[in-house]
């Protein structure tokens, strides 16, 4: 398990966001958090497709979905992620 968690489980923290397209097995991440007692959540870009990350949905407390891609400047909200938004609240 990558020990980049360790600081984040340490620190007192109650909750750890995942970005899903940051790491090769969010799937062992969101067991480890969830495992040290705090409570995991997945985040994913506009671009990540809903079904790629449906999977987890049953593994995570919450979702954040970005409207925007992350570092990029001067970017206006993405009205595509509505549609996850939607598939997101009727999954959950």
């Amino acid at each position: 398990m990558p020990p980049i968690t360790e600081p984040f489980i340490d620190s007192g923290v109650d909750i750890l966001t995942i970005q899903y397209e940051s790491c090769d097995l969010p799937g062992r991440l969101m067991t480890k958090t969830r495992n040290s007692g705090l409570r995991p959540g997945i985040s994913f870009i506009p671009a990540t497709d809903f079904r790629e990350i449906e999977y987890f949905l049953d593994e995570v407390d919450y979702v954040n979905i970005l409207g925007l891609d992350p570092g990029i400047g001067g970017q206006t909200f993405n009205p595509k992620v509505l549609k996850k938004i939607e598939l997101t609240a009727d999954f959950i």
